[in-house]
């Protein structure tokens, strides 16, 4: 079990060092375990691709990358696409899809980026910083 900080920086540590370890088949558990204690349905697949992750808020998906540099990471690429689905969840898929959109051209049409500055990723953004917190709950997956 991961207690301290520095117990968690060994977890983590050897995750990367020891990376065969962890198959697909527990980090597609450890999703499936995040999203479902979001009260979630979110399906879960693998998608080689330079992005950790993807929302597919049309078909409500978590697309995720098979090779994450750590456990940590692979936590917070997860909780970043739960706030999508959240926000899926509450608003309904056409509109997420649309306020979404909206939220990224006043973005972009003030000069600012439309994903960097998006107020839907600065909210998924500071969601996945409650990863660290997970790491204590996922520990018997590892």
């Amino acid at each position: 079990m991961v207690g301290s900080i520095e117990e968690h920086e060994k977890y983590t540590e050897y995750f990367v060092q020891e990376n065969s370890k962890v198959t697909k088949a527990k980090l597609k558990k450890v999703a499936e375990y995040i999203i479902s204690k979001h009260r979630l349905q979110s399906r879960v697949v693998f998608v080689k691709t330079n992005n950790k992750a993807d929302y597919d808020w049309h078909a409500d998906v978590v697309k995720l990358n098979p090779s994450p540099s750590s456990l940590l990471d692979f936590v917070e690429s997860v909780l970043h696409e739960v706030d999508h689905a959240k926000m899926r969840k509450k608003l309904g898929a056409k509109k997420y899809e649309k306020e979404y959109q909206m939220a990224g051209d006043i973005a972009a049409n003030s000069g600012k980026d439309f994903y960097w500055d998006n107020p839907f990723e600065k909210q998924a953004r500071k969601y996945e910083k409650t990863a660290k917190r997970w790491m204590k709950k996922i520990s018997h997956f590892a």
